[in-house]
């Protein structure tokens, strides 16, 4: 499945929710012509993004910004998810992705746990990484399928 697609979907759905806090939702591809093939469920793949994305537009200050970020790698097709929210505690990133961890008080703990097992059982992680300014950066990974082109 082309990443893309979904990806602009779920982008255009959580729009008007962002723009209540007037935040931007913004798609940054490093190849914007191309297409991303991944071997994945598209309709798990979907729920995996809200899940990031809802994360990130509450963890977003009003007025700021949520960049999802596709590009190629070695490892296969990236998905980066980034707000510029004030980031994840020290404290509490090694519980992040388990069931029913939650710091917020309306969250049930699911979202990220939910996308990690998506991440992995498409043979792919998901991780949290450092950012150069603030805000959380979870980057998915999903393998890269092989195109076959029609002759």
């Amino acid at each position: 499945h082309d990443v893309g697609q979904p990806v602009s979907r779920v982008l255009r759905m959580l729009q008007p929710q962002a723009a209540e806090r007037s935040i931007e939702l913004r798609l940054i591809a490093d190849r914007p012509e191309e297409e991303y093939i991944a071997q994945m469920d598209a309709g798990s793949f979907e729920q995996c993004l809200i899940n990031l994305l809802l994360n990130a537009i509450d963890a977003a200050p009003d007025g700021s910004s949520v960049n999802v970020t596709l590009r190629r790698s070695d490892h296969g097709i990236q998905l980066e998810v980034q707000d510029e929210g004030a980031g994840v505690p020290a404290a509490v990133r090694e519980h992040i992705f388990d069931p029913y961890f939650t710091t917020k008080p309306n969250g049930n703990g699911l979202g990220l746990a939910l996308a990690r097992e998506f991440a992995v059982s498409h043979g792919g992680p998901l991780t949290l990484r450092p950012t150069e300014k603030r805000g959380a950066r979870f980057v998915l990974t999903l393998p890269a399928a092989e195109v076959q082109h029609d002759r």
